[in-house]
């Protein structure tokens, strides 16, 4: 299997795990929830996994745990020469934590409102968002929608009730899902730097 490791597949999979989604009360922008008691929308296990995302020709494998506590680790890269790159997204703490592995060194900011719903797992009702039901995905228990995102792209998308997760999403012709899955709970110190790491949130020196 080919593999494209870089920092744009990162942003390209929080785009789609956040575009079509709202989490309910997660800030004062967040819109009210399709489904809302579907049990999905209730689903807070801890899992790991890795999604296979298409560039073309060339597919980058990105992982992703929860601690199912409301922390999410998404990595990417690590094979080649690209190093590997690490962003924690805790809803606790509205913040942000990043770093690359091999720099000694993190930063912190702010959750945007994009990332804060992230850890939504139904579409924001409004003009074009369609309920599919429930399906069966690999083992999956899931409810899916399809919806129209700001920018106008149809995409589609099916969550796992139990935990909580992006089982698949298809947008614009590609296709993201699941590759690997395991309901084990992370390591709790995967949601810190690593040790010795220095926060550089205010700039190198300070």
């Amino acid at each position: 299997m080919k593999q494209l490791g870089g920092k744009i597949w990162q942003c390209i999979l929080v785009v789609l795990l956040s575009s079509g989604c709202g989490q309910q009360n997660s800030s004062p922008h967040s819109e009210s929830l399709v489904g809302s008691t579907n049990p999905a929308s209730k689903a807070s296990k801890a899992y790991q996994l890795t999604y296979l995302v298409p560039a073309g020709n060339m597919i980058s494998e990105q992982r992703q745990c929860s601690d199912g506590a409301g922390r999410l680790r998404i990595e990417v890269g690590g094979i080649s020469s690209v190093p590997l790159m690490i962003n924690v997204y805790d809803m606790n703490r509205n913040q942000v934590t990043s770093w690359t592995d091999g720099t000694d060194r993190f930063t912190r900011r702010p959750l945007g409102t994009g990332e804060q719903q992230i850890f939504a797992t139904t579409p924001p009702a409004g003009k074009g968002t369609e309920s599919l039901g429930e399906k069966e995905i690999d083992g999956h228990p899931c409810h899916g929608w399809r919806f129209v995102s700001p920018n106008g792209l149809q995409s589609e998308m099916w969550v796992d009730d139990v935990y909580g997760c992006m089982v698949k999403t298809i947008r614009g012709g590609a296709t993201i899902e699941i590759e690997k899955f395991s309901n084990e709970p992370p390591s709790a110190s995967l949601f810190d730097p690593p040790a010795g790491y220095k926060d550089e949130t205010a700039g190198p020196g300070h």
